[in-house]
């Protein structure tokens, strides 16, 4: 009697211990759509908020193209619409906001602003997040997932 109790015992413990496992890697890779934003931002060698124009010679282009294409990984994009809740707001698409995430959760809109700039034939074009008052909705919209992702991770 006392096998079979202990053997139950294991078997549900082992369960719940697979089951906070899972859980822990859910919560570890949702995080790391922010934690990406860092990485990458240290990469680029801008610093927000320096006051430093941003151009060709002073910012690491690569680093960015390279976060770029990172977001389009279709687990990445998963994962940030998961825990995002950006999925069919309006007509963005989830690397538009994924970008916006990036941005914002790096402090960089500064240095968006210049990369389009030089990377258009138009040194005006300024990029429509950036000056329809959305940027400050997406942030707030990203800040709440955060605090709902620790939230949940944290249970």
């Amino acid at each position: 009697m006392s096998l079979i109790k202990s053997t139950l015992i294991f078997g549900v413990l082992l369960v719940v211990s697979f089951g906070t496992l899972a859980m822990s890697d859910e919560c570890k890779q949702a995080y790391g759509i922010f934690d990406d934003a860092a990485y990458f931002s240290g990469k680029m060698n801008v610093k927000p908020g320096d006051g430093k124009e941003v151009t060709k010679t002073n910012v690491n282009v690569e680093a960015f193209n390279e976060w770029y294409y990172h977001s389009y990984d279709d687990e990445w994009m998963a994962v940030l619409e998961k825990y995002t809740k950006f999925k069919g707001v309006d007509d963005d698409s989830v690397i538009g906001i994924s970008l916006l995430a990036f941005i914002e959760t790096s402090g960089l809109v500064e240095f968006y602003k210049s990369y389009i700039d030089f990377l258009t034939d138009f040194p005006k074009r300024t990029d429509t997040y950036l000056v329809s008052g959305r940027v400050e909705a997406a942030k707030k919209k990203i800040d709440d997932a955060y605090k709902e992702l620790v939230g949940h991770c944290n249970k």
